[in-house]
């Protein structure tokens, strides 16, 4: 069978299908992405306008929920793009997944865990990693985050609503319900590995975002990268943060549709990200 996969991988290369397929899910995800920013500005700019007639009063006023709905309807609109974002930024990853070959099985990712533990002292205990470098810590938490959403001791949905974030299991039995997208999980796995969040001593109490995280650190080069730096995706606030994997192969980690799994520096193919280091 793994024959057999590799086989049809190569075919699929060698006819560019699976090049074809990455750049319609890059422009389907930046068509949407840009959709829901749009709303979601008209949005405010509605909001605000309404909030003006109500303080205005008299005939001004009776405008105003005139003015609301078509906030709700931008809204609306908004919520449904970002959905659609979403669900072609998963695809954006599984096909990056098979165009630079990041596909591995569960065996695979377990055994490189299991070595890398033992060469470096690390322990992990739940959602807890000790031991090692700081940089040899996080490494074993994203490769311990990846083999448990893929054995179902991680939480296996994406969701930018619901209650507040659970940073300390990050990388496992993430509490069901609650926020949990990708700043959730780049933050979680510093914290659930003792080290400041990237997006600050306040993280676990006032919560953090791509735009906070791109407000601490420092900036480095693709050459300069290093195990756990963040690269975040878009001007700020940014539109999407993965954890460097593999600086050497330009890899990372993340959590940008329901898999928490590899991707690649440039993932978008627009060279609009920025790599920051907090250690």
């Amino acid at each position: 069978m793994k024959k057999l996969k590799a086989a049809l991988a190569a075919v699929e290369d060698k006819l560019g299908m699976n090049e074809r397929l990455l750049k319609k899910a890059r422009r389907r995800h930046k068509k949407f992405r840009v959709r829901a920013e749009d709303e979601h500005k008209k949005q405010l700019e509605y909001q605000g306008h309404a909030a003006s007639l109500r303080a205005e009063g008299g005939y001004n006023a009776t405008e105003a929920p005139y003015v609301e709905r078509k906030a709700a309807r931008c809204q609306h609109r908004a919520e449904r793009s970002h959905n659609k974002s979403v669900f072609w930024k998963g695809r954006v990853k599984q096909q990056v997944a098979r165009v630079h070959h990041l596909e591995r099985s569960e065996a695979e990712i377990k055994a490189e865990l299991t070595k890398w533990k033992r060469e470096h002292g690390v322990q992990i205990h739940g959602s807890k990693v000790t031991g090692g470098t700081a940089r040899q810590r996080l490494k074993a938490a994203l490769l311990r985050a990846m083999l448990n959403y893929r054995n179902g001791s991680l939480a296996g949905y994406y969701s930018q609503t619901g209650g507040v974030r659970d940073y300390l299991h990050a990388i496992y039995h993430y509490a069901l319900g609650r926020i949990w997208d990708c700043s959730t999980f780049a933050d979680g796995v510093y914290l659930c590995c003792g080290l400041e969040a990237p997006s600050g001593p306040n993280t676990l109490t006032a919560g953090g975002f791509t735009g906070t995280e791109g407000e601490h650190g420092k900036r480095v080069s693709e050459s300069q990268a290093q195990v756990g730096d963040l690269v975040l995706y878009g001007p700020a606030p940014h539109h999407h943060v993965e954890v460097v994997l593999d600086p050497a192969r330009k890899t990372t980690c993340g959590h940008g549709s329901p898999p928490i799994d590899e991707g690649v520096f440039d993932l978008f193919g627009d060279g609009d990200f920025e790599i920051r280091s907090y250690l």
